[in-house]
C-alpha cells in the first residue's frame, strides 16, 4: 500500500459509494499502509513479550499460580483450600479448565499445559 500511495496519480472509488480524488486516494493508501505497519509492529512486540515472559500454570505446595491476564505480568495465587470447584469445558474444539475459588471463576486454557492429558 505504501508503494501504491507513493506512486498514486488517480482517484479511488470505494464500493461505488465513496469517491476520492487523487490526493484523497493517496491519503487513504498512506493510512491503510500505516495501519498495516502498526499491526505488524504490535504483533512483533507481543511475540517478543511472550518469548521473554511466557505464561505458565504453576502448581505450588500450597497454592495454584495462574497468569492474571493476557497483557499483565502478575500472577494470581489460589490456595488449594479456597478452591470450591473445577470444570473442564470444550468450546469449538478448545479446552478450558474453570477454577472456582473465593467467589471468582478463573479460566485456564489448555495451551498453558504441556499436553492435553495434563
Amino acid at each position: 500500500m505504501a508503494y501504491k500511495a507513493a506512486n498514486n496519480t488517480v482517484g479511488l472509488i470505494i464500493n461505488g459509494i465513496i469517491t476520492l480524488g487523487p490526493s484523497g486516494a493517496t491519503v487513504f493508501y498512506w493510512a491503510i499502509s500505516a495501519l498495516g505497519a502498526g499491526f505488524v509492529l504490535l504483533a512483533v512486540l507481543l511475540i517478543a513479550r511472550r518469548i521473554a515472559s511466557p505464561q505458565i500454570v504453576e502448581l505450588g505446595t500450597d497454592a495454584l499460580y495462574l497468569p492474571h491476564g493476557r497483557l499483565q505480568r502478575q500472577t494470581s495465587r489460589i490456595a488449594y483450600s479456597e478452591i470450591q470447584g473445577l470444570a473442564e469445558v470444550r468450546i469449538s474444539g478448545q479446552i478450558f479448565l474453570y477454577v472456582t475459588a473465593g467467589g471468582l471463576r478463573y479460566t485456564i486454557t489448555a495451551s498453558l499445559f504441556p499436553d492435553t492429558d495434563s
